[in-house]
């Protein structure tokens, strides 16, 4: 994985000039099994309060392809079904729910965010994402976590009001994840 930073600077000439700072964020992760390269780029422009999300793949002798746009990420890469699950953080900026990004491109919404997310992560089998969300009912903090799996299902919807276990099985395997103690949303 690599991280690279370009500022572009444009400036104005005359009476009044101004400086108008744009930046362009790129992160690379090389996807060995696809035999191509995963590109998030973000591009902020000076005076906008969200940046711009989009996310392409590079075969290993071609040229950058755009998979998709507008996304908040974290991606993760889910190799054996060739998708990438967009987690759609809703910390800054408003998303509506997780997406699917096919090799291809495709997008697909596969849920609503019912609140707050906390975390988002690979879990079981590796092709199976953990998705922490931060809730309050009652005055008390309390996590609801959903697992998804590579084809958008979710199989697992629980509320938890204190750390503990979540314990889910694919194609007859028990897998084991650990939820830590609820927080409230923030």
């Amino acid at each position: 994985m690599s991280l690279r930073v370009v500022t572009l600077v444009a400036f104005a000439l005359g009476t009044g000039a101004s400086i108008a700072q744009d930046s362009l964020r790129e992160r690379t992760t090389a996807i060995a099994a696809w035999s191509a390269t995963l590109i998030e780029r973000e591009h902020c422009s000076r005076g906008r309060a969200v940046c711009e999300m989009e996310l392409l793949l590079q075969d290993t002798n071609g040229a950058p392809r755009s998979l998709a746009r507008g996304l908040a990420g974290e991606f993760l890469v889910l190799e054996r079904s060739q998708q990438i699950f967009s987690c759609e953080d809703n910390r800054t900026v408003e998303t509506k729910g997780p997406v699917l990004i096919s090799r291809r491109g495709s997008v697909t919404l596969i849920g609503n965010h019912p609140g707050f997310l906390r975390g988002c992560g690979v879990t079981g089998t590796g092709e199976e994402v953990l998705m922490v969300y931060s809730l309050v009912k009652n005055g008390r903090p309390y996590n609801l976590v959903r697992i998804w799996d590579s084809g958008g299902r979710m199989l697992v919807e629980r509320r938890l009001d204190e750390a503990g276990d979540i314990e889910f099985s694919v194609s007859g395997r028990t897998y084991h994840t650990h939820v830590p103690t609820p927080e409230p949303p923030g």
